[in-house]
């Protein structure tokens, strides 16, 4: 009963201090405007050797709606991805979800984030689109990234790809309160 109980107790603890939770929800002083940020989480485990693949993420959601950012390594690749390029999601339903890139960005040593100060080309997105298909119990199998080269794609695992649908819910409870 004792092990029972421990192991019940490690399960719950970790959930509780693991899961995705909001970092950022305030109000900007001067406008009134409301922020809200969940936290990064990576969603793909990449090539430990190249790097390449490591993705993480976050969503935010400000006066212009919500928006999805990534961090991702690229290894060796360099490329770029300007205004308005794509961002398909192919979800589990075999539905294919566009999202379009927000701004102009270019890989660039450190620029995925988690490697900053090291030599390591990674690029920081930004993209919107309609997030309604993450309240639903679909997910996210796939993801390409449309670049001046030639598209990036990354298959998730279904957990990781919950995670994306889990912080939207995240953002939408608190836009309720």
């Amino acid at each position: 009963m004792k092990k029972f109980f421990l192991i019940i107790s490690f399960s719950l603890l970790s959930i509780l201090a693991f899961g995705q939770k909001i970092e950022k929800d305030v109000v900007d002083d001067f406008t009134g405007e409301r922020v809200i940020k969940t936290t990064l989480e990576r969603i793909n485990v990449g090539n430990a050797i190249t790097s390449k693949g490591f993705l993480y993420f976050f969503i935010a959601y400000d006066k212009y709606g919500p928006v999805i950012q990534f961090q991702l390594l690229t290894g060796d690749e360099v490329f770029t991805v300007n205004e308005g390029d794509k961002l398909l999601f192919k979800m589990k339903s075999g539905k294919i979800i566009e999202f379009n890139s927000l701004a102009d960005n270019d890989v660039t040593i450190g620029g995925g984030g988690k490697a900053n100060n090291a030599a390591i080309k990674g690029i920081t997105l930004q993209y919107g689109g309609d997030f309604s298909i993450f309240k639903t119990d679909d997910y996210v199998e796939k993801i390409r990234f449309e670049n001046s080269s030639r598209p990036f794609d990354i298959t998730l695992k279904q957990k990781n790809a919950e995670k994306i649908n889990n912080a939207y819910q995240l953002i939408l409870e608190k836009l309720v309160n």
